[in-house]
């Protein structure tokens, strides 16, 4: 049966080789177009205000892009040689045209999108925002993973790391500023003033907190959004790069750093089966939507969010801003706000993922990575390596010194009003 298969494959593959770079040209050709009319799109439909003939125009055009895209990743499919390897090597495309496919249908079906729904089930009004969430996040995800992988651009690239580094960081940086002048991104008439958007930008690239309009006032959902991602996006790039550099510490960078960031990003693809920057990806991701979700239990009741859906924004907003040490708060006046201030549940959440998200990804792979942990459970002698246990302790011993420090100079000032229990909590907060 096997054999009868792998016939006709080989007979499938056969007839469609002559027509293979052609048509997959073609493809990435359009890909390219759509990917920057959707960008463009994107912006001026969540930038601007709309009308409902403007917003069904634009609309109509996304559901274009979602099927350019579906045909695409189908395209690839049949011209592989391994379908079902492609398939597992782009594992989270597959999942992405899946979700794509499904809502389609459940549009076609029921009359309405699937996603929308979904959020306003969780008491998320104004569905169309949340919706918009995720096609920012399928768009940036498709222009990473499908215009030219970015392991070969990486190290075609004659450059330094500290120099792709800063370059980076002045893109994201000005991207931010565009973004947060739109006139949607804050509730003022008109919009945000150039030098107080590259500020603010700067500030949520860089992680620093500063800030010159209070973010929970001055900005609309979608412009927290915005610096949540930029705080993302920022974080993420200080984590890679400081990762990075203690690989190339660790084995030298004589040959250019290219073999270093090749073994990093993975040969293949971004988002392959290994590779240490998916990792660092997937391993971020997962503490902050651990922390979003541990905060979403322990907020106080007297704080008056208006649903679920804007308890929900709240939670991973500060679990993002904690674990990427950015400052940034949606309360006024940070969590010196009295709805927050006694709220001790969540100050602890954040002071561990603020610990974390500074201690850096080598000790923390070392640190929790399953083969680690199953590593020194089977050989007894085995211990943290040499240098995350220098981060670790030094870390620990850090906080340990200046929480008590804070305690015995506060007690009788800023903390004298609090419980043992709140002194102690603030003094390490």
């Amino acid at each position: 049966m096997n054999t009868f298969v792998n016939k006709i494959r080989e007979r499938i593959n056969l007839k469609l080789y002559n027509s293979k770079n052609l048509v997959l040209g073609i493809f990435r050709i359009l890909l390219i177009l759509f990917t920057i009319s959707a960008i463009g799109a994107i912006v001026y439909y969540y930038g601007f205000p709309q009308t409902s003939e403007t917003k069904e125009l634009l609309l109509n055009y996304f559901k274009v892009v979602f099927g350019f895209y579906v045909l695409h990743y189908i395209t690839q499919i049949i011209y592989d040689f391994s379908p079902l390897q492609f398939i597992k090597k782009t594992w989270f495309q597959a999942i992405m045209m899946l979700l794509l496919i499904l809502e389609g249908l459940h549009n076609e079906i029921f009359g309405h999108m699937l996603l929308p729904t979904l959020f306003e089930r969780l008491g998320m009004h104004n569905a169309a925002d949340y919706t918009g969430v995720f096609i920012h996040i399928y768009f940036l995800i498709t222009i990473i993973s499908e215009l030219g992988k970015p392991s070969q651009i990486l190290t075609k690239i004659k450059l330094d790391p500290s120099v792709i580094f800063t370059l980076t960081f002045i893109l994201i940086i000005l991207s931010g500023t565009g973004l947060l002048m739109l006139p949607e991104m804050t509730t003022i008439k008109g919009s945000m003033n150039f030098l107080d958007a590259l500020f603010t930008s700067t500030s949520a690239v860089c992680v620093t907190g500063l800030i010159v309009e209070d973010t929970a006032t001055f900005f609309t959902f979608k412009g927290q959004l915005i610096l949540m991602a930029l705080i993302k996006i920022g974080g993420l790039n200080i984590l890679i790069f400081s990762t990075l550099m203690a690989f190339a510490a660790k084995f030298g960078i004589s040959v250019k750093h290219h073999n270093v960031i090749e073994d990093f990003v993975n040969k293949d693809s971004m988002f392959g089966t290994g590779g240490m920057l998916r990792n660092i990806i997937l391993w971020s991701i997962g503490f902050e939507l651990l922390g979003a979700v541990l905060m979403y239990f322990l907020w106080s009741d007297h704080i008056p969010f208006r649903n679920s859906g804007q308890k929900i924004f709240y939670s991973l907003f500060h679990s993002v801003s904690a674990f990427n040490n950015a400052g940034f708060s949606i309360f006024t006046d940070g969590f010196g706000n009295p709805l927050v201030q006694h709220n001790y549940g969540v100050h602890w959440i954040l002071s561990v993922l603020i610990f974390l998200g500074a201690l850096g990804f080598v000790p923390i792979f070392d640190i929790f990575e399953p083969r680690a942990i199953l590593n020194r459970y089977v050989n007894k002698w085995k211990s943290f390596k040499i240098d995350t246990r220098i981060a670790l302790y030094y870390s620990l011993g850090l906080i340990v010194f200046g929480a008590v420090l804070f305690f015995a100079l506060e007690y009788n000032n800023t903390l004298k009003d609090q419980s043992l229990y709140g002194k102690i909590t603030g003094a390490v907060f």
